[in-house]
């Protein structure tokens, strides 16, 4: 479930929505908050966007049409949420919420990218390191190794391998690219997005994301007072999600939220148990607060856990990596040294 596209920035829009929703909410005209808006800290795109948005609202047009032209900035997600808004008389509200939704995606972001960020670095120095000794280091000992009739099998394959991609590393490049990418993105694309899905869907983790994603989605529909079945089909709309679908197909029907959410296969037994309470004693509002913040928490500890997972790993691989080139190249070497000498 994404709200954004690749150009699109949570931070700068959770800015955005935020301060548009105070300043609108203090009684300021939607121009006066839009020209206040392009002295925040944002990007040359969003203030530049900002200020065709300014002149479009003076000559205008709505608010939600001035953001609708830069919809490489702005995701359809956030554009319904303001003409909703503009269409209810409840701007400032909805703006607030819908504020809220992407300064928690930013965070969610952040951290993520945040545990990744030293396991990364290892992965990079170890591809750095492994890139020296194929194309420098082992190609140098090419003369007095060649002859050598004492060296093991395995010593010889690899410095064969390593003058081999040396002299040939543009054909070697060209050939892991059109087999290892170009190919399977041509005629192996499908198959290889639909395994991965089913993959990753598995996945504890992935599914914690997903679930909180839906949670905080209901939240904020609920609290900027949108219809919640128009405030599904906006989210469903904008970015085709099958779940929030799931739940609006029940609600049309007249089901009740928590009897809808029970065919949402992502929800868990807690949010479902969560959902009903508050439905049946009236507040399901603060009941869909409390459950975010429990599920925010336990996706922080699940995002500890797998930094903390991750780094070891990281580092155990590079370790058997730097152990097999010894064993396998530089204590032959060394071997072979002492015998001739």
């Amino acid at each position: 479930m994404k709200f954004l596209s690749k150009k699109d920035s949570s931070k700068e829009i959770n800015i955005i929505a935020s301060n548009l929703a105070m300043l609108y909410g203090e009684g300021m005209s939607i121009t006066s908050s839009i020209y206040i808006l392009k002295d925040f800290p944002l990007s040359k795109r969003y203030k530049k966007s900002l200020n065709f948005i300014y002149e479009d609202i003076l000559e205008g047009s709505s608010l939600c049409d001035a953001f609708s032209k830069f919809s490489e900035l702005y995701p359809d997600f956030f554009i319904e949420m303001v003409r909703s808004g503009e269409e209810t008389g409840n701007l400032s509200k909805i703006l607030l919420e819908v504020g809220d939704y992407y300064w928690e995606m930013d965070r969610l972001k952040k951290d993520i990218i945040g545990a990744c960020i030293y396991p990364t670095f290892l992965m990079i120095t170890m591809f750095i390191i492994i890139n020296v000794f194929v194309f420098v280091v082992i190609p140098n000992f090419s003369d007095m190794l060649t002859n050598n009739q004492g060296l093991p099998a395995h010593t010889k394959l690899i410095l064969e391998a390593s003058l081999y991609l040396k002299e040939n590393f543009i054909k070697v490049s060209l050939l892991i690219v059109l087999w290892g990418v170009a190919i399977p993105v041509i005629f192996l694309k499908e198959y290889i997005r639909k395994y991965f899905k089913i993959a990753i869907s598995k996945n504890n983790f992935v599914k914690s994301i997903i679930e909180y994603k839906l949670i905080i989605t209901l939240n904020m529909i609920l609290s900027s007072g949108i219809n919640l079945s128009k405030g599904l089909m906006i989210c469903t709309n904008s970015n085709n999600d099958k779940n929030l679908n799931v739940i609006n197909d029940y609600i049309t029907k007249g089901i009740s939220l928590s009897d809808a959410a029970i065919h949402c296969k992502e929800l868990s037994e807690y949010s479902l148990a969560m959902i009903k309470i508050g439905e049946s004693s009236g507040t399901l509002e603060e009941s869909l607060k409390k459950t975010t913040k429990i599920l925010k928490d336990r996706n922080a500890v699940f995002i500890d856990k797998l930094g903390k997972l991750i780094q070891p790993l990281a580092i155990i691989i590079m370790a058997i990596l730097v152990l097999l080139f010894l064993v396998s190249f530089i204590l032959p070497l060394f071997d072979s040294m002492y015998n001739v000498g």
